[in-house]
């Protein structure tokens, strides 16, 4: 139930990793920048609080099974002021912005899809935060809440031994893409009961204010981890009513005619160049940060 902590540490993380992610035959100003953000100083401060907040859930080393206390208090640290500090969204907006400019042909024309994942890591870093940090009614966090389905087992691929740095974590995509586990397993086919609640508002709003301000270059659908986003948007609209998201999807609304997240590749490309700019979802956490610190 708790799964997605760990996978926003090893998919952060993932940014980092090395040659796994860092493909040959790309264009040279694509690879420059992939180096230099392996060793980007700012980037390793900003992901820094959210290793030690989920040194307890990394998925390299046999820990015991997380609770729903432990994944709470790891979610306290986690989601405190001095995150926001460390890691503030001017910085995630520069960053996505040099990508997609030293990377263009690879997030466009060509959908290279390791420099795509990338993108993807770097991208959800911010509403990932936010929806692992949302709480119900009740004031518990939505991560401690949410169920993961039975085809949710592995959120990467391999794995590092402690101290060689040869082998990182590759995040499985499908696994991640399939279950929707960066939003907390949600999915559009829930039942009315699962689906139309606070949680599901909370976490849906948090990407979709993200997308508005910083609209996501290739276009959602080509997402190697949040096209599933789509699906789950039509399935709360069609079953919780259109009004159920409020102004979040209101002030989304100039994204596109279609809906908040189906923007072309080249109004989302021009928006990007403007801005410059509970074990289970622990289990998410916990794989951006391990990426990015490899």
């Amino acid at each position: 139930m708790i799964t997605s902590i760990a996978v926003i540490s090893l998919l952060t993380s993932a940014v980092w990793a090395q040659s796994p992610f860092i493909p040959s035959g790309i264009s040279a100003p694509c690879t420059t920048f992939l180096d230099k953000l392996n060793d980007d100083s700012s980037m390793a401060a900003c992901i820094s609080p959210l290793l030690s907040a989920t040194a307890a859930f990394d998925p390299t080393v046999s820990h015991r099974p997380a609770t729903v206390a432990s994944v709470s208090s790891a979610l306290d640290t986690f989601c405190s002021s001095s995150t926001d500090a460390a890691c503030p969204n001017t910085l995630i907006r520069e960053k996505l912005a040099d990508f997609y400019a030293a990377c263009n042909a690879e997030l466009t024309d060509q959908l290279d899809k390791t420099v795509l994942l990338d993108y993807d890591i770097l991208y959800a870093i911010m509403p990932l935060k936010d929806a692992v940090c949302s709480k119900d009614d009740s004031g518990k966090y939505c991560a401690t809440e949410t169920t993961a389905p039975s085809s949710a087992s592995g959120p990467s691929n391999n794995k590092r031994a402690p101290g060689d740095p040869q082998v990182a974590f590759i995040p499985n995509t499908t696994t991640i893409g399939s279950t929707n586990l960066l939003f907390l397993y949600l999915t559009g086919d829930l039942p009315s009961a699962q689906l139309c609640t606070t949680c599901t508002k909370n976490v849906l709003s948090a990407y979709i204010a993200w997308e508005s301000d910083v609209p996501y270059a290739p276009g959602l659908s080509n997402s190697l981890l949040l096209s599933g986003q789509i699906s789950l948007y039509q399935g709360v609209t069609n079953t919780c009513g259109k009004s159920f998201l409020g102004g979040a999807v209101q002030a989304a609304g100039g994204i596109a005619s279609s809906g908040p997240f189906g923007q072309s590749q080249q109004n989302s490309a021009h928006a990007n160049n403007r801005q410059v700019g509970a074990a289970g979802v622990v289990a998410g956490l916990a794989a951006i940060a391990f990426g990015l610190a490899l």
